[in-house]
């Protein structure tokens, strides 16, 4: 269990994981031009961008540790993980996140393990 894992349990019982956000459109566009093999969305909550995407990327991965949410992506069949993604040993071409940065602790950890998968 994570250190905040209670209360993103709490929050999961809200509307906390919306299913769309503007930037999905423009990301999605982004994406349609550059065609990438494999992408991965940090903190993936729900998996709603995922979901937008999955079809058009062979490898779509998700990182989540609220581990409900994890939890109901992969019973939709998505490839989500709630370890840190220092545990992915595939290359990854696009490394995306909404709205996650405001609850890193270690964001130049974040960017340094985002570097190395790239």
């Amino acid at each position: 269990m994570h250190d905040n894992e209670d209360i993103y349990q709490r929050l999961a019982k809200t509307h906390y994981y919306p299913t769309f956000r503007s930037e999905y459109g423009v990301a999605t566009e982004i994406l349609q031009k550059l065609k990438p093999e494999t992408l991965l969305e940090i903190g993936c909550g729900t998996g709603a961008f995922l979901d937008r995407i999955q079809h058009m990327i062979p490898i779509v991965m998700g990182s989540e540790y609220n581990t409900a949410a994890a939890e109901e992506c992969r019973k939709r069949g998505l490839n989500v993980i709630s370890e840190d993604i220092s545990t992915i040993n595939i290359p990854i071409e696009v490394v995306c996140h909404f709205e996650v940065l405001e609850h890193v602790f270690d964001t130049k950890k974040l960017m340094k393990d985002t570097l190395w998968l790239l």
